[in-house]
């Protein structure tokens, strides 16, 4: 699942290298959700695109769980993987594209177990967060 997929990184090459996944990609603005169901559709991968802002409930009861929970530069990041937990698989992980300085409140919003951040080489502070839920 990838929430604020935007122009569809990382969601779309992910699902290019990982023929077997299925994926959810959430996008509230209209003109992008439309290029990702378009880019979705002419690369023949396996995905939905919901034109709404995560979480939309009557789409939620449809979304088995998950394994990867995907999203880059979204403000209330810690609060999302919240949102996303009872989705999770056991074991899943979430992967947030996100600075330092947010890491705090990300980790205490997020509920998960486990936390690391990897910071990404030429950069200050952005890099990766891996938040884990134990099974």
């Amino acid at each position: 699942m990838d929430v604020g997929s935007g122009g569809g990184f990382p969601a779309i090459p992910l699902l290019i290298v990982r023929g077997d996944l299925e994926g959810w990609l959430f996008e509230s603005i209209g003109k992008k959700a439309r290029f990702l169901s378009e880019t979705i559709e002419g690369l023949s991968l396996t995905a939905r695109v919901v034109n709404a802002r995560f979480p939309f409930p009557p789409l939620m009861n449809e979304i088995r769980t998950i394994d990867v929970l995907t999203s880059r530069a979204v403000g209330r990041a810690g609060q999302l993987v919240r949102e996303a937990g009872p989705h999770l698989e056991g074991g899943g992980v979430a992967l947030l594209w996100t600075t330092r300085p947010l890491l705090a409140s990300i980790r205490r919003d997020s509920g998960m177990h486990s936390f690391s951040f990897h910071e990404t080489p030429g950069t200050e502070a952005a890099g990766i967060a891996v938040l884990g839920r134990s099974t």
